[in-house]
């Protein structure tokens, strides 16, 4: 593959400790204009920002972003809001919905 060719969005995984582990939840969300690879970068980055993060997964094709975390630290509203800022730098207006939530074990 050439250095110019569109490269798949690899996940995010942050170093985390079995406790963390065994409490950890995971996040479906429908994200509304995440339409290209720029885009979904931008969702994917942001949502790492926050403490508590542990995994990050974006399926562009379907506009889902799936997100492992820690209930402790990080709510759905945190979630929600760092993808409503992910695209304000590049005047994009991500909106992102909750189509799912379950333990991640």
């Amino acid at each position: 593959m050439s250095d110019h060719q569109l490269k798949p969005v690899e996940p995010v995984e942050n170093q985390n400790d079995q406790a963390v582990l065994l409490t950890a939840t995971v996040a479906f969300l429908d994200v509304l204009n995440m339409d290209c690879s720029k885009c979904a970068t931008l969702v994917r980055n942001e949502l790492s920002r926050l403490d508590g993060i542990l995994v990050v997964d974006i399926f562009l094709e379907k506009g889902v972003a799936v997100v492992t975390y820690d209930p402790n630290r990080v709510t759905i509203d945190h979630l929600l809001s760092s993808i409503a800022k992910a695209g304000l730098s590049e005047c994009r207006y991500y909106v992102a919905t909750l189509i799912g939530n379950e333990p991640a074990r």
